[in-house]
């Protein structure tokens, strides 16, 4: 669900400046954050 949400901000990234709107950078940071939080959890779960 996150990595959906940064492929497309990082897609539009290619042909504008998307990140240089600070909610748009705070969303690509929140949404990696809890990208990586679950990630996280997942490797504690099967490991």
């Amino acid at each position: 669900m996150f990595l959906s949400g940064i492929t497309a901000i990082l897609i539009h990234s290619l042909a504008d400046f998307n990140l240089h709107i600070m909610a748009n950078a705070i969303l690509f940071t929140v949404l990696a954050g809890l990208m990586m939080v679950e990630v996280k959890d997942m490797e504690k779960k099967y490991l």
